[in-house]
């Protein structure tokens, strides 16, 4: 997985102020699809013995990002309405190609930010 490339941008340039190019277009399903599949993966994360800060940083800075995608779209109680069993054995069925759309906007936002973080420290 590419996760800890992710993770180490995220955690890194999480305070960067720069405005950031916007991700392609992705609906509602597509975040909460995302939202879904970082939160398995922190959850599985969590239950192993030896852990990495960076990747555990990374994935739930992605949780946080998928979450706050859909709440600034549609509210915070939107993630109660989204979040469904039926999503779940969405994401299950199709798993492999929804993680690498999701992986794949996770890098595009990831390299934005460390543009932006280039970009503030003059490189």
């Amino acid at each position: 997985m590419t996760f800890r490339k992710t993770g180490i941008a995220i955690a890194t340039l999480a305070a960067a102020t720069a405005a950031l190019p916007a991700p392609a277009a992705a609906s509602v399903r597509d975040d909460a699809q995302c939202l879904m599949v970082y939160s398995i993966a922190l959850g599985q994360y969590e239950d192993q013995k030896d852990r990495d800060y960076s990747i555990a940083t990374g994935l739930y800075a992605l949780v946080g990002y998928f979450s706050g995608k859909l709440t600034s779209t549609l509210g915070v109680d939107s993630l109660r309405s989204v979040m469904t069993e039926e999503l779940a054995a969405e994401v299950a069925e199709d798993y492999e190609t929804i993680q690498t759309r999701c992986v794949a906007e996770s890098e595009q936002m990831a390299d934005a930010m460390m543009a932006a973080g280039e970009a503030l420290s003059g490189k």
